[in-house]
């Protein structure tokens, strides 16, 4: 019996994260270019990409959340948000109070959304 193919909403602020976070789901969990959906926010609009992020991912959690519940199993959802100013911890938080801020649960540990929080020159982390 052929395996269930692995479908990923990626969320991230520019090309950097994409190809970071495209690398890390290939290499890591053996998901396929064409099963990741992108959404970036440098090819959206000017300004300030992490507050971009921000304002869709209570939408994109949304949408995660309806796919599970509609027995859609393989589906998750990946945010690449930049860490420099404020810290991997920091960054959850917020996208936690996001989520809290209109009425929607907190990201749960059972979830398959995935927080990508790389801080100081992601050139580096290219791999």
């Amino acid at each position: 019996m052929a395996s269930e193919r692995k479908k990923v909403h990626l969320l991230c602020e520019d090309q950097r994260h994409e190809r970071l976070a495209r690398k890390v789901l290939e290499k890591r969990f053996d998901v396929g270019t064409r099963d990741v959906v992108v959404d970036v926010a440098s090819k959206q609009k000017d300004g300030d990409a992490s507050a971009w992020v921000r304002s869709r991912y209570v939408g994109a959690v949304r949408t995660h959340r309806a796919k599970r519940m509609k027995s859609l199993p393989s589906h998750r959802l990946a945010v690449v948000i930049d860490g420099d100013k404020f810290g991997p911890s920091m960054r959850r938080t917020q996208l936690d109070q996001e989520l809290v801020d209109e009425n929607e649960s907190r990201r749960g540990a059972d979830e398959r959304i995935a927080i990508i929080v790389p801080t100081y020159s992601i050139e580096t982390w290219l791999l």
